[in-house]
């Protein structure tokens, strides 16, 4: 199986612009040290995009998202945050990570990049 996630190319003029699949949820909780995040297929889906559209190269150290009930996530979820919080970019994606099948790419005419990951047969 192939899965190919597209996300805007980050750019200091149009800053992160995430989107979302259609009919996405997501849902966070917090049950004393323990987070759970779940979600359908599009949700997660969603949510990969979005913290891979904060890891992309040039997106500014404290760069962040934030998630809550009104933005995003289920009714009744903890609110869920993240940020850049060092240099970024894309290597560990390549090869040299704890997963050699991830690669990247981009899609020059759609300024967007993608980040597919292939399971074996």
């Amino acid at each position: 199986m192939r899965q190919t996630i597209e996300f805007a190319e980050y750019t200091p003029e149009t800053g992160l612009r995430l989107s979302w699949d259609l009919g996405a949820s997501i849902t966070v909780t917090q049950d004393g040290n323990e987070i759970l995040v779940s979600g359908n297929r599009p949700g997660l889906v969603t949510l990969a995009r979005h913290l891979l559209t904060l890891a992309q190269p040039g997106v500014p150290q404290g760069a962040h998202m934030h998630l809550d009930e009104f933005n995003g996530l289920e009714p009744g979820s903890t609110e869920l945050s993240s940020n850049s919080s060092s240099k970024n970019d894309l290597r560990g994606l390549t090869g040299s990570g704890s997963d050699p099948s991830l690669t990247h790419g981009e899609q020059p005419a759609a300024k967007s990049r993608s980040v597919s990951q292939a399971k074996p047969a």
